[in-house]
This record gives structure tokens, sequence and C-alpha cells, in this order.
């Protein structure tokens, strides 16, 4: 019950969010906030948050898009960097495309109704921009045509997580705890298939199997060879992270707040931790390898975990904000996005040490997050 709970205060955060972007003005904008989402390339980390996405290098401003915000116009999910754009969804079904120098808007995709939002990253392959709106279709641009879709694909309900494209094919899963497969080209589903519980980390692909974490406290891959779904391990919370592979290792973080190092190829637990001490705190950000070779596990309360890669802890550090965010590395260090906090960005070395810090020009104020979620409440559509 009290994971129940706490999931519908997660949730009802992101459809809050979603409502008042539909229906308020530039107020509201300041009044509801899920959490910032984060792309990087060498230099500069890119955040999509509340009502704009910034450029921010070194704990400089580059640039803000919009520089004022616009009625209705939200950003929950990272940006795509690609070929020196960026391109990012908004909580009014449209994809728009800036410029990665100055943020200045390139062109925009408007889908088909601004009632829907786009939950997860666009994805660039093969000349084509896939994008997935929760209205529960998938869609496929040429990359120098983007007036009509190439193809568009309606699947069962919505989606949340950024479909993978790997030889040819389209790898979707939906809220309704489906795994699909489509061809590239065309869009039609070759395959339908159940799993245990919804996806809403991304996919991720080692030796030509596609794992993924779901809620329902399992870690799982397709096999394209198969056509199968395989399930690896089984954990104490639900997850919400993407798991890491290291070579023949599998990292994994839970909503328990649960660490886990299993075997790749047969799921022998390698060494489990119970990294956070309280059941109300767990993982939401995926787990990443730091430049040193280390581990960092950001828990949703701020806490910096720093392992090694047989499971012993190396340093930790509690930063003022709650950290949802999946960090992103750039160079020797690695961002992470806070919400609320005094910064809506930190920049860390491999061993915790302060690089610099980005605090947003105008103050919000944050529905608060909590972490944990619950397999029953995700097996019904929530609220278009």
């Amino acid at each position: 019950m009290k994971r129940k709970k706490q999931f519908l205060l997660l949730l009802l955060m992101i459809l809050t969010t979603m409502i008042l972007s539909g229906c308020a003005g530039n107020s509201a904008l300041s009044n509801a906030v899920s959490w910032p989402g984060l792309a990087a390339d060498d230099e500069t980390v890119y955040v999509a948050y509340t009502s704009s996405v910034q450029a921010v290098s070194n704990g400089k401003l580059l640039w803000k898009y919009p520089a004022e915000a616009q009625n209705g116009m939200m950003f929950f999910a990272a940006p795509t960097i690609y070929d020196g754009k960026i391109y990012t969804g908004t909580y009014q079904n449209e994809v728009h495309i800036l410029d990665q120098n100055d943020g200045t808007l390139i062109t925009k995709i408007t889908l088909e109704t601004n009632k829907n939002k786009i939950l997860a990253s666009p994805v660039i392959a093969d000349d084509m921009l896939f994008i997935a709106s929760n209205n529960g279709s998938v869609y496929a641009y040429a990359l120098d045509d983007l007036g009509v879709p190439v193809w568009q694909t309606d699947l069962s309900t919505e989606i949340w997580v950024s479909p993978f494209v790997s030889d040819g094919k389209v790898y979707v899963t939906t809220l309704d705890k489906r795994f699909l497969v489509l061809d590239e080209k065309t869009g039609s589903i070759e395959k339908t298939l159940s799993i245990n519980g919804a996806v809403m980390g991304r996919l991720v692909l080692s030796n030509d199997r596609i794992y993924f974490g779901t809620l329902g406290k399992e870690v799982a891959y397709f096999n394209p060879t198969t056509q199968e779904i395989e399930t690896v391990m089984q954990t104490n919370g639900e997850i919400w992270a993407s798991p890491l592979i290291i070579g023949d290792k599998i990292i994994v973080a839970d909503m328990a707040g649960y660490l886990y190092c299993n075997e790749l190829e047969t799921g022998k637990s390698v060494w489990q931790i119970k990294a956070v001490s309280t059941d109300k705190v767990g993982f939401i950000a995926d787990p990443i390898l730091l430049p040193n070779g280390n581990l960092l596990a950001v828990a949703e309360d701020g806490n910096l975990l720093v392992y090694d890669t047989d499971g012993k802890s190396v340093n930790s550090r509690l930063i003022n904000g709650k950290t949802m965010s999946s960090p992103v590395v750039i160079g020797e260090s690695f961002v992470t996005g806070l919400i609320p906090g005094d910064a809506l960005l930190r920049s860390y070395t491999s061993d915790l040490k302060e690089d610099w810090w980005y605090a947003e020009p105008v103050q919000t104020t944050v529905v608060a997050p909590t972490s944990e979620v619950s397999q029953e409440t995700v097996t019904e559509t929530p609220a278009k």
C-alpha cells in the first residue's frame, strides 16, 4: 500500500505538469515540474526542464530556448543531439529542432493533437527520426523531409520510453506491458510480446540482445534470434532506471534502494547492496560508469554513491536537492540535475569534488516528487 501511494504521487507530479501545460497560462509554468532531462556533448550539457531547454558549459548559460516562457510550452525528455542540432520533445506533442550553437529554432514537427505529450527522447538512426508520443503512436520521419512522416504506427496505449532501433527493426515498449518489434522501413508490427511489468528506462543493447528493467521487479532481454523474452534476474523493488552493462556484468538500481551486480549471461548474483538505508528512497536515475572506472548511483534524496566494480563503497556525498535525473559524463566529470535545491545542475569529478554549479535565472516552485512505483497502478492507462 505504501509503494502504491508513493507511485501515485510520482505519477500525479508528471500528469499535473501535463494538465497545466495544456490548459494554463504562463503563471502555471512556474508552479509544477517533473525533473530535468539531460544530454551532453564534450563540453556542454543540454537540459530540458519545465518551460525551456538550456545549454550550459562550465556553469555558464550559453543559450535558453525559448528566451521567455510561452503559453503551454513545457519540456521533460532529455534532448537528442545530432549533426549540429538539438531535437527536443514538448508537452504539446511537438518536436522542436534547434541550432546547437545558439538555440535558435530551425523548424518544428507538430503531431496530430497538442492534447498529447512527448515524454521520450526522439531517436535518430539510419537518416530517420523516430518519435514516440503518449498518444500511443510511433512516427518515423526522413531527416531530409520532416514535413510528412514516412510512417505512423498506432499502438495499444501510451509510450513513455524512447524506441530502440537496430538492424532494420524498431523496438518499442508500452505502458500496458507489451514489447513490440516494428519494421524500420514500414512501421508494420512484426511481433508483440507480453512482459511482466511496464518499462520506464532505456532499452540497452548487448551481445545482440535488448535488455530492460521493469516495474515487475525483474530484468529481462529480448533475443532477436529466438524472438522470445528471457528473464535475467529478479529484484527486491520495482525498476525505473535503465540497466548498466559492463563487459559480462549487468548493474541494476531499483526503487527500493538496492544495487545489484549479476552475470550477464547466467543472471547469477555477483553482489547485492542495500545502498539506501530508508525504504522511502530509491533510484530513479540510471547508474553510470565514471571516467575513473567506478560506478555512480544517484539516489533520489540527493545521495551520490560511488562503488568500485566489486561493490565496495568508495565515496559518497549528499547534495541539496532531489536527484531523479540520469547524470551525464562530460570529460573527466559528471553532471546531475536537481529539484528543487539551490541549483539546477551540479558538476563533480569522479572523486565527488564539485567542479561547478548552475542555477536557473528564474526560481520555480516545485511539487515535490517521491520515489516508489507500484506495478498494479501502471497496468491501467493513465489519463490522456
